[in-house]
């Protein structure tokens, strides 16, 4: 829900290996909207919450209020009124109490077998470059063969949280025929890579519209050739990926017709890259776009 500040903090980055962490992005999707109006009260683009594991609210089909926010040894509660979550955000001074109050309280079991954790993926690769520009970040694509899916899934797990890896790249799901249609519709330029399964590092453009293949492997490869090529393809990312000042990311997208096609609130809408306000959205208009930070 979040891209910058507490997050950014070693120590926040360090604890929150021991949480199950959930983005959701309110420029995506109706439920995810819906989400953050339940936990804030109101539209905003980002927001945060600590939640015990047995929080109210918290299933398959609801998600909490504010109320149910475990807030630890804060000095304040929050009210109507008070974004308690913004200044948890921002302040890792404030945020990594609470999150260290919150581990202690819910230790992991030793006798749980040792598993890799679960892969945090993206819905789609729409989304996935599109926060990846604004994060800086390369996207990983998993694009899982007829056979054997598991087995290349389960190579990736093993390798996403090392360090060389870990925090480096957003992590996409995608059939063959979900690889195909977008390279079909010119969202990915993967060369050579067309109707194949396998492990891909694309590199997002500076606006989140499209990717390139970087680097790949088969299906059929093994971890240490995995790990090979994804070490290979984020450090050509690293090298190559340039991103503007604001100012200039902004002024160089209006002068290039930068636009965007994306769901809110009141349904979807068109929004011009423009000094810092959207194009014919109706007021109020948000300055928040996607890709364009």
């Amino acid at each position: 829900m979040a891209r910058r500040g507490a997050f950014l903090d070693p120590k926040v980055i360090e604890t929150s290996r021991g949480f199950v962490c959930a983005r959701f992005d309110p420029w995506m999707d109706e439920q995810a909207v819906a989400r953050i109006v339940r936990l804030t009260s109101h539209h905003q683009n980002s927001a945060l919450c600590l939640l015990e594991p047995g929080a109210a609210g918290l299933t398959a089909d609801s998600f909490p209020t504010a109320d149910s926010c475990f807030w630890g040894p804060m000095d304040f509660a929050p009210h109507e009124g008070t974004d308690a979550w913004k200044i948890m955000l921002k302040r890792a001074g404030m945020m990594l109490p609470a999150m260290e109050r919150l581990a202690e309280d819910y230790p992991g079991k030793p006798d749980v077998d040792s598993e890799p954790p679960i892969l945090p993926v993206f819905p789609n690769l729409t989304e996935v470059l599109n926060i990846a520009a604004c994060d800086s970040r390369a996207v990983i694509a998993l694009v899982t063969p007829e056979e054997d899916a598991d087995q290349l899934e389960r190579g990736l797990r093993t390798l996403a949280f090392e360090d060389r890896i870990a925090g480096r790249a957003h992590i996409v799901r995608m059939t063959r025929d979900e690889w195909a249609s977008a390279i079909a519709d010119e969202l990915l330029d993967a060369g050579d890579n067309g109707n194949r399964a396998g492990v891909f590092v694309i590199g997002p453009d500076a606006y989140g519209r499209h990717g390139t293949v970087l680097a790949q492997a088969p299906g059929s490869a093994n971890v240490d050739q995995l790990r090979a090529m994804l070490h290979h393809g984020l450090q050509e990312f690293s090298e190559s990926f340039k991103k503007l000042d604001r100012s200039a990311h902004i002024l160089e997208g209006k002068r290039n017709g930068v636009t965007w096609a994306k769901y809110k609130p009141e349904g979807w809408e068109k929004y011009i890259v423009e000094g810092g306000s959207c194009g014919p959205a109706p007021e109020p208009c948000s300055t928040a776009k996607p890709g364009i930070e």
